[in-house]
């Protein structure tokens, strides 16, 4: 896995991960929007054939990056789940049974599939829309972000946006890539899942920044 790179904003770490996961480091949370488990019963149709192991390899590399940054707390934005099969829902919660001390909050959609009773048997925590943690706040897509960039606003991580770019450079112009999305007031996060087939083109301006992620490597653009 390549090596993390810090972004600071207001004197805290944030380390970006190759894997899609923004770890906190005063904090020891480990951010990640959109899991989008279970999106392989959406998209498994022709031409959009996603691996049957991609469910179990997502909560994989979940597990990898909570020990490799040793978190104490996982913030998950956004899609949990887009899945109504039971069976990958319980999977799910029988993975968190093994992360028994770990502070799980979640920042739910209203289209979420997977209902409250689920989420109180596993000790996790719910917000709706928005939670506020020493100054820094977590929220959903709220359209045009229009808040975040309020005078007053605090720094903003949003999920549920599935930022994209393109390459400069790069025969294929339609491909884009994911990303985290820098500005001053705040950050859009790239879905943890690798099979989102739509995203939205950032359009960095002066002072801003992106990191994109193509294939394994993790590379700032702007």
């Amino acid at each position: 896995m390549q090596n993390p790179i810090p972004y600071i904003v207001a004197n805290n770490i944030f380390w970006m991960s190759v894997e899609r996961g923004l770890f906190w480091e005063e904090k020891k949370t480990l951010v990640v929007a959109d899991l989008h488990l279970g999106i392989k019963d959406i998209y498994t149709k022709p031409g959009l054939a996603i691996p049957q192991t991609s469910y179990t390899a997502d909560l994989d590399r979940l597990k990898a990056l909570l020990y490799h940054f040793k978190a104490d707390k996982l913030l998950l934005i956004g899609d949990i789940s887009q899945t109504k099969n039971k069976k990958q829902v319980d999977e799910f919660f029988s993975w968190r049974k093994h992360f028994s001390l770990l502070q799980i909050d979640v920042i739910q959609i209203k289209e979420d599939i997977i209902t409250l009773p689920f989420y109180e048997e596993a000790n996790i925590q719910l917000h709706k829309m928005e939670t506020t943690v020493e100054g820094f706040r977590f929220r959903l897509d709220d359209k045009r972000f229009k808040d975040a960039n309020k005078k007053k606003a605090p720094f903003t991580f949003y999920g549920h946006v599935h930022p994209v770019i393109p390459l400069a450079g790069e025969e294929r112009k339609l491909k884009k890539y994911p990303c985290y999305y820098f500005t001053p007031k705040k950050c859009l996060l790239p879905a943890f899942s690798h099979y989102k087939k739509n995203g939205v083109k950032v359009q960095p301006q002066k002072n801003e920044f992106v990191y994109a992620l193509k294939e394994n490597e993790l590379m700032q653009v702007v």
